[in-house]
């Protein structure tokens, strides 16, 4: 008779257990799927708004040219626009992969595909469009050289060295913002990975 009461407790607190072990399980998947729900959020709105910035930089962008003779001035707007059209098409190219980093809705595989193509991407960019930027700052500052006397300005000079660390220090805190969300993503597909396993 003891023994049965006691069999019986022992099933039912294996049961409770049991019950418990599984809404632990659906927590920790919850809070790993909203762990990297935030951060592709958090990149998602970041490079939406870069993308939004690109087109307004590429209509105003043009009118900083005033200074440069007509010649020159057509050459630099042309160089601009094909370099604002380079960052554009990355940047789509970028929020697309970020699109399709949504936990909720792919698989963990295509989604640690679309971290890698991610990743891919953000560097060809950095690769190739940190030099053509650098390629770009260059020449306009050759044809402002030949053209005007504005580098011989201290003004210039001062809002140069102010807009310079500001820029810079910038672009730091994006990539690592970036890669950091991005490392969140890949731990949270590791942790879905070995969760099911």
């Amino acid at each position: 008779m003891e023994l049965e009461n006691i069999k019986r407790s022992w099933e039912e607190l294996n049961k409770k257990l049991d019950k418990t072990e599984i809404v632990n399980q659906q927590l920790i998947k919850e809070m790993i799927v909203q762990r990297s729900q935030t951060a592709q959020e958090k990149l998602f709105k970041m490079f939406l708004l870069m993308t939004a910035i690109i087109p307004i930089l590429m209509i105003t962008f043009p009118f900083m040219y005033e200074e440069i003779k007509i010649g020159q001035r057509f050459v630099m707007n042309i160089a601009t626009e094909i370099l604002f059209c380079y960052a554009l098409f990355t940047q789509i190219k970028l929020l697309h992969y970020i699109h399709q980093m949504d936990i909720r809705q792919r698989d963990v595989t295509e989604i640690a595909y679309c971290a890698l193509m991610f990743r891919k991407w953000f560097k060809v960019r950095i690769m190739t469009g940190m030099p053509l930027a650098l390629l770009f700052i260059a020449f306009y500052m050759f044809e402002l050289h030949t053209t005007t006397d504005i580098l011989k300005e201290k003004s210039f000079w001062i809002t140069l060295a102010i807009l310079m660390p500001i820029v810079f220090y910038t672009c730091i805190l994006k990539f690592r913002s970036t890669f950091r969300s991005l490392k969140i993503i890949e731990k949270s597909i590791a942790d879905i990975k070995e969760f099911k396993s």
